[in-house]
């Protein structure tokens, strides 16, 4: 049931960590289109203009729209539409909008369209623009609290594109490594170490400046190396060049080449086949962790299905069907910095340990021989603490009976 709301802008779109290279995206269902006014004719065009914008946040890849499944529910937005509102931006009317994004991921899946998930690679962005307000020396790096306008087109972009965006800070230990020159040179050394201490999965280097026709930019995307590897030679993954009317037309063309890089390798489709796998996580210590880890596989793309198949102490193994194959799940998997592939390892049960076994569908209370019981208030489920006995829950597993599967083996940090 559609509700009309008093809407306010959140400025965190993204959510991420110290200790966290990928960002979590948000509102990936929603989206803010300007109308001329409250008429039920201009609100029609702007909640399709909407859902358009909330399709390519969550593909990446504008060509989704031509898709006949897609194109009909872009004519129909108000079958997917949870609530609207209208609110003014800069005094400009502008309508916002929420999509049922069960509704939309199911259409995208039907339409075999990739869907990028919502845990994406976050990209620090190095800019040299030229401030054409400035008499001397108007060449500019662009940083985290620039007043450049330029600094706000980057951010609108990514925000629409979906893509996380940080800007370095530019205190004292960043412009003891890193110049104008630099940037605008594209010299990766002193710029790779100094993108150490911000944690992101890629930084691009890139420049927008004034030229006799308008501005050139230049772009450069590059894997975030490790401290060892920032002084070695450092081959750019992406990029591209070329000229553009205005500043904005010039972030816009960056920001779609990221887009398209970064839709490309972690974007997932239902291939039709499926790839069904074991995944063991060691380094669980309580419920809690046991909940974290869980809720963050069922939000990957590239998952159908997900079933606790066993608990060991401190260890959980997981049955996992998936939309697309193996390698497309490890790389998901790669910008979690809580998980990290291991060798194969044993657990094995202390004397004392008491076996339990827990129905995963039924909600209760479970005692093994006096042991005490924690319940998830998420799932209702009723298990000992991963710490103490070795918990093996009465399957329901993903693969069918004797069917064998690979086993991934991970540390959860």
């Amino acid at each position: 049931m559609r509700k009309l709301f008093i809407l306010f802008i959140v400025l965190n779109t993204y959510v991420w960590s110290n200790f966290a290279n990928a960002v979590v995206v948000q509102q990936l269902n929603q989206a803010v289109v300007p109308v001329t006014d409250r008429s039920v004719d201009a609100r029609k065009v702007a909640l399709a203009d909407a859902l358009k914008q909330v399709i390519i946040k969550n593909t990446g890849n504008p060509n989704a729209l031509t898709n006949p499944l897609v194109q009909a529910q872009i004519n129909d937005p108000d079958a997917i539409l949870r609530q609207f509102g209208y609110l003014q931006i800069e005094g400009q009317l502008a309508v916002m909008a929420s999509f049922d994004e069960r509704r939309l991921i199911s259409l995208l899946r039907e339409a075999n369209v990739p869907i990028w998930g919502k845990q994406r690679p976050l990209i620090l962005m190095w800019l040299a623009n030229d401030d054409q307000q400035a008499t001397l020396d108007p060449r500019r790096l662009v940083g985290d609290e620039s007043s450049l306008t330029i600094r706000k087109d980057f951010k609108q972009q990514g925000q629409d594109a979906g893509v996380p965006l940080l800007f370095p800070v530019l205190d004292l230990d960043d412009m003891m490594l890193v110049s104008v020159t630099d940037v605008a040179g594209g010299l990766t050394g002193n710029i790779a170490q100094a993108s150490l201490r911000y944690g992101a999965d890629y930084f691009a280097i890139t420049s927008v400046l004034a030229d006799a026709t308008g501005w050139k930019y230049r772009l450069a995307l590059y894997k975030q190396p490790s401290a060892d590897e920032t002084q070695g030679a450092i081959v750019p993954l992406l990029s591209d060049s070329g000229s553009a009317v205005t500043e904005l037309e010039a972030s816009q063309a960056i920001i779609s080449k990221i887009s398209q890089f970064l839709v490309q390798r972690y974007a997932v489709a239902d291939n039709g086949e499926g790839t069904r796998l074991q995944l063991q996580v060691g380094g669980l210590s309580n419920l809690e962790d046991m909940h974290k880890l869980q809720t963050y596989l069922q939000q990957l793309s590239v998952v159908k299905q997900i079933t606790l198949s066993e608990l060991k102490p401190s260890a959980a193994i997981y049955q996992i069907s998936l939309f697309s194959n193996e390698q497309d799940f490890q790389r998901l998997l790669a910008l979690e910095a809580r998980l990290s592939p291991v060798s194969p390892f044993k657990t094995t049960n202390s004397p004392a340990s008491v076996n339990a076994q827990v129905d995963m569908n039924v909600a209760g209370d479970v005692n093994a021989a006096g042991t005490n019981t924690q319940t998830d208030v998420n799932t209702g489920v009723s298990m000992a603490p991963l710490t103490g006995a070795a918990v093996t829950p009465v399957p329901n597993p993903v693969a069918a009976p004797n069917e064998a599967l690979t086993t991934l083996y991970y540390l959860w940090q």
